[in-house]
């Protein structure tokens, strides 16, 4: 006796269940969700004049670290100094900064979460590392 033969409805659903349906999921992750565009996420200005500025680089495909999230400060000196905040992240959508200046930190937020707290006039002598993108209001600079 043969195996009764799926009906033609019941192949078409396997077929769309295979093979379309993770096509699908995947563009809409890359549409929706990954990868993003590189640029300022945030910029905020202190009371002595500080700039600060947060950037989202796009790692590409082939790395297994797609985003490095970058915090900036230029103090009265002008010079540029870099903070570390994350390389193994998703994309950040919304980006927000709390400055304190009695106290001398930044809390850098993603979203609604605090992502962390770093320093608005970092005590390292480091060599100058400017931002790799630039929001509107400096780029003249």
């Amino acid at each position: 006796m043969k195996p009764a033969r799926p009906s033609p409805r019941r192949r078409v659903f396997k077929w769309l269940a295979v093979i379309i349906l993770p096509l699908v999921l995947f563009f809409g992750w890359v549409v929706l969700g990954q990868p993003g565009p590189s640029g300022v996420l945030a910029y905020s200005k202190a009371t002595d004049g500080t700039e600060c500025v947060v950037t989202q680089k796009w790692n590409g495909w082939m790395n297994g670290e797609p985003y490095t999230v970058s915090f900036y400060t230029r103090g009265p000196d002008g010079r540029w100094h870099w903070q570390y905040i994350d390389h193994e992240v998703g994309r950040w959508f919304h980006c927000r900064l709390e400055i304190d200046a009695p106290r001398n930190e930044v809390r850098v937020y993603c979203g609604y979460s605090l992502a962390k707290t770093v320093q608005l006039h970092p005590d390292n002598d480091w060599p100058e590392q400017k931002p790799p993108f630039l929001p509107r209001a400096l780029q003249s600079t």
